[in-house]
């Protein structure tokens, strides 16, 4: 939590920064803070209502995610085996460093198995934090004037899969689901499957939904902004990982 908590306050406050040096749509800069710091496209779309977000700062925002969320999937698995990074520090890392939720664990569970199961973990949990990060910018834009001014319910802010998760964990904790890796015909062994063949479709989902000609379009400042937080993000949680694991 303290990781993933200061990756988030990093991310945002890094893109903030860059955005406003660089001259940015303040707006804008916020997306593409949002995006980097919890859950890439998932996070752009539940905050725009909030700020008041126009399409072209949608169309920056998300281009720029798209793009540095493919390349940091791509890169950090060869920089954790590059470094000799152990499975649990790797999926601590690519879990509260890759911005959305199949991508961390892609990049997890090219890593290996055990780095995948603990970066889709960790990473369900930064997503969890997109209520009470968007309740906050909606409160602070409020009072100074840039905000909607609609009234925000948390629980609807949370993507439906987190409750998925949530569910399916206890029920697993109460041992109703009779989890037993490896067991021919158990429910884990369904699951499991069933999971595998619905994450090679979000995979191929990323690839159809990547159009470079219109990432071409959404602008050098707002690209370079992303890059920046999404360095700073990888960075500074690297860091943490290290020291505190």
């Amino acid at each position: 939590l303290v990781v993933i908590v200061a990756g988030i306050l990093v991310a945002v406050g890094s893109a903030w920064l860059a955005g406003r040096v660089l001259h940015l749509r303040p707006r804008a800069t916020l997306l593409i803070g949002a995006g980097t710091a919890i859950c890439g496209n998932s996070a752009i779309f539940a905050m725009a209502p909030l700020v008041n977000a126009d399409e072209e700062d949608m169309g920056v925002s998300l281009g720029a995610i798209n793009l540095y969320g493919l390349l940091v999937m791509l890169a950090l698995p060869a920089l954790g085996v590059a470094m000799g990074m152990s499975a649990e520090a790797f999926g601590v890392w690519a879990g509260v460093s890759v911005h959305a939720v199949p991508q961390a664990i892609a990049a997890g569970f090219a890593f290996g198995d055990g780095a995948g199961e603990l970066s889709a973990l960790v990473k369900l949990v930064r997503v969890a934090m997109l209520a009470p990060a968007a309740v906050l910018v909606a409160l602070v834009l409020a009072r100074r004037g840039m905000g909607a001014g609609k009234d925000v319910h948390p629980l609807r802010l949370v993507p439906w899969f987190v409750w998925g998760f949530v569910g399916v964990a206890i029920l697993n904790t109460l041992g109703l689901l009779s989890f037993d890796i490896g067991a021919a015909g158990s429910a884990s062994s369904a699951i499991s499957l069933l999971g595998s063949m619905l994450f090679a479709v979000c995979m191929a989902a990323i690839g159809v939904g990547l159009d470079l000609r219109k990432l071409v379009r959404t602008g050098a400042t707002a690209l370079l902004v992303g890059l920046i937080s999404a360095v700073a993000l990888a960075g500074v949680t690297l860091g943490l990982v290290e020291t505190l694991l």
